[in-house]
């Protein structure tokens, strides 16, 4: 078998594995629509004075823990291996088995857990590392790194091609040759790289781990509390259920949606338009409720698919931003410190719901999760993106400011700088 098909085949199965990986954990965004049966559940058999606010922390915690577990992921991963990352997240999946709290647990939850112990085993098993490159091809490339970089004009050339070239490719490689000297060499660029002890350093850290912070308070409440109000407003479990479910399918579907536009156009007209409609959405969210019957219903559905949908731009567009702003280098590790934002993020938001006590406290919530997403937009405004279509740069306005801060920034020369590793 060629060594090309035999990675590509390899590669197919790391993905399908992955696949289950994810599978296994998207149980997660149905937290939404099991909260009302769990604090029923609470309410009937453990404590009748359990006030429903409480089940945002059924989302704040464990969106907590993924901002706390991501930064140590991500250096496991880039020091041990991703499988090693995975194999640990399934064990520790495994360890909530106390008889007492089994005895307690419907039978149905049991089931989806053994369904999910299930597919992370064939999903570990199925993830391999990345393949080494043949000793053949390593040396070439090394080959041609060295004389790249020892001279910027260098041109490769088998002479026994050059013999059978026609004279007019022989002149128009002359041609080139001769406007690649003339031109100055200040125009080529190094690739980004920043380490994770120099992410302190620049702006656009703060500004990413901001704008995530902004992110997570919506999140937080969407994925715990929409099912409750949806309740108030709509008197059918069972379409309340259907809406639920179908909004997993434009959560995994918006990601492909916002991965595509995040490759063509990259990441920050993607962040500004995902922020325009979730505010927009979340500040009308809570008001849907003078509408009645069939009508009410199609809304109440299409705000919360929309509600998904630009929910999951948000793990599409993140990991690309921090990939273009800090290099692909160090991703796993730079993510994961943007990422910490959802610590700090998801427990300030499962506080502030727990003190809110007013009535109307639903129509606080989303109002608030709106006006947090337009806060997010104006903070999107000042990140710099280095990959964004010439014609698009007038989105890079506000990037210009505090230059000394940025990644690569311009000297009086209009030099490239770019900050070199120091490991």
């Amino acid at each position: 078998m060629k060594e090309k098909t035999r990675n590509l085949i390899f590669g197919c199965i790391s993905v399908f594995g992955g696949i289950l990986i994810h599978f296994a954990y998207g149980f997660f965004y149905s937290t939404a629509n099991l909260v009302p049966y769990m604090m029923g559940y609470t309410i009937t058999y453990v404590d009748p004075h359990v006030s429903p606010t409480l089940s945002i922390w059924l989302s704040a915690l464990a969106l907590a823990m993924e901002g706390v577990a991501m930064p140590f992921g991500g250096v496991t991963a880039k020091r041990f291996g991703c499988r090693i990352v995975v194999a640990a997240s399934c064990l520790l999946d495994r360890q909530f088995t106390n008889p007492e709290v089994l005895d307690r647990v419907p039978v149905a939850f049991l089931i989806l857990g053994g369904i999910v112990s299930a597919i992370h085993v064939v999903g570990f098993c199925l993830l391999r590392a990345k393949p080494i490159q043949s000793a053949h091809n390593s040396e070439l490339e090394m080959t041609v790194r060295n004389r790249i970089h020892s001279d910027h004009n260098a041109f490769i050339v088998d002479r026994e091609f050059t013999e059978e070239e026609p004279r007019i490719l022989r002149l128009c490689g002359k041609c080139f040759q001769s406007i690649m000297d003339i031109a100055p060499n200040k125009t080529t660029k190094q690739e980004v790289n920043v380490p994770p002890k120099q992410l302190l350093r620049h702006i656009d850290f703060y500004l990413l781990w901001f704008v995530m912070f902004c992110d997570i308070i919506p999140i937080t409440i969407i994925t715990s509390v929409y099912k409750l109000f949806g309740q108030q407003l709509i008197n059918d479990d069972q379409f309340l259920s259907i809406v639920a479910t179908l909004s997993s399918v434009f959560n995994a579907g918006g990601r492909i949606a916002w991965g595509g536009t995040v490759d063509r156009l990259s990441f920050k007209i993607p962040m500004t338009i995902m922020h325009i409609i979730w505010a927009v959405v979340l500040l009308s969210f809570p008001h849907i409720g003078g509408l009645t019957g069939d009508s009410l219903k199609a809304v109440y559905a299409i705000w919360v698919f929309v509600l998904h949908f630009s929910l999951s731009g948000v793990f599409t567009i993140q990991p690309a931003a921090t990939g273009v702003v800090f290099g692909p280098l160090n991703m796993a590790v730079n993510y994961g410190c943007v990422f910490s934002a959802f610590a700090v993020g998801s427990i300030l938001c499962g506080i502030i719901s727990t003190v809110i006590t007013n009535e109307n406290a639903y129509v606080l919530q989303f109002t608030s999760c709106g006006c947090i997403c337009i806060v997010g937009l104006f903070a999107s405004f000042w990140i710099e993106d280095r990959k964004i279509s010439p014609r698009y740069r007038a989105y890079n306005f506000c990037a210009a400011a505090c230059p000394t801060l940025r990644v690569g920034y311009c000297d009086p020369d209009a030099i490239e700088v770019i900050l070199e590793d120091e490991e």
